[in-house]
């Protein structure tokens, strides 16, 4: 009821209903409000890198900019630790062969490379690149939507023997299908379909454990047929 005038409250919401109302009436205090929309475009992260670098006193280059929003971009919070770092830690204007030196290792794992090991029936190198997603900011629900995509176009071609004219795809696409569907029967594309499906309903209803969702999802199709 009677804040400290000097102290700033920072609040943080991924999204959804969970914690939105919480959120709603703060907007209709009387207290000042600020709403801070996330940066999505690689062009707004590396602007944010630009100009806190500079509020640092220091210069970054533009290649180097390139690749640190390329290895640290998908969680703001640890890209401006990553600036803040990089600052800390060297002299003079920050370059590429410095970013490289930091950063050069990390691979960004998008959800189609998790797709991609899943439908080849890697469970080993699927978990792996999933953790290495999630761990990188990669949120939970379009990880599951790309999941859906590939079976949806694997479930279009399923036992036909040609991939021409199918409806929606791309030629190479419906080719690929086609190659991937060969290890999935009718029973196991049924069974990976309403795994997704709850995955689906427990993600956008706010689930406690998103990891543990995508996980069950990434084994089952993974790990189908045996």
């Amino acid at each position: 009821q009677t804040p400290d005038t000097d102290s700033v409250v920072v609040m943080i919401h991924s999204g959804g209903n969970k914690g939105k109302k919480l959120i709603d009436t703060v907007k209709k205090s009387s207290h000042p409000f600020i709403e801070i929309k996330p940066l999505k475009k690689d062009s707004e992260k590396q602007n944010f890198v630009h100009y806190m670098v500079k509020d640092m006193g220091r210069h970054i280059q533009p290649d180097a900019v390139e690749m640190l929003v390329s290895a640290a971009g998908n969680d703001i919070s640890e890209l401006a630790s990553a600036c803040q770092q990089l600052v800390k830690d060297s002299e003079g204007t920050i370059d590429l062969k410095l970013v490289d030196k930091y950063y050069g290792h990390r691979v960004e794992v998008t959800a189609f490379k998790v797709s991609d090991a899943a439908v080849s029936g890697n469970p080993r190198v699927a978990m792996k690149l999933l953790r290495n997603a999630l761990d990188t900011g990669v949120e939970p629900i379009p990880l599951v939507g790309a999941l859906a995509a590939r079976m949806r176009n694997i479930s279009k071609v399923h036992g036909g023997r040609s991939a021409n004219g199918i409806p929606g795809m791309a030629p190479w696409q419906a080719q690929q299908a086609l190659r991937e569907s060969r290890r999935f029967s009718s029973d196991d594309i049924a069974r990976i379909f309403t795994v997704l499906a709850e995955a689906d309903a427990a993600l956008k209803g706010e689930s406690s454990t998103p990891e543990y969702v995508v996980e069950k999802a990434v084994l089952a199709i993974a790990t189908a047929g045996r």
